[in-house]
């Protein structure tokens, strides 16, 4: 896993959740969990959150790196911020 703020990649993203690895998959599930909780489908969130619906779907299915720009698009769609959403998955981890 990279160090939060370190550069990755030819585009230079900064603060990019690794696709590989149990931690980006578990970010994934806890992102879909979410929304279903809340009862949007994947249409009504990438709406709401400005997403394409494809893009919902590869973020949901952890297979592609996560930028904070589309996490913080996702949390806004979810109608939260994106700390609340960390939190969440940080207190289920624990």
């Amino acid at each position: 896993m990279r160090a939060v703020g370190e550069a990755v990649g030819p585009r230079n993203h900064l603060f990019m959740v690794e696709r590989r690895g149990p931690n980006a998959q578990q970010l994934a599930e806890h992102l879909r969990n979410l929304r279903e909780a809340e009862g949007l489908t994947i249409d009504q969130l990438a709406q709401r959150a400005g997403l394409a619906r494809d893009r919902v779907i590869l973020i949901e299915s952890g297979t592609i790196d996560q930028g904070l720009e589309e996490l913080t698009q996702y949390a806004f769609g979810l109608g939260v911020r994106l700390s609340a959403v960390f939190r969440l998955w940080e207190q289920k981890l624990n």
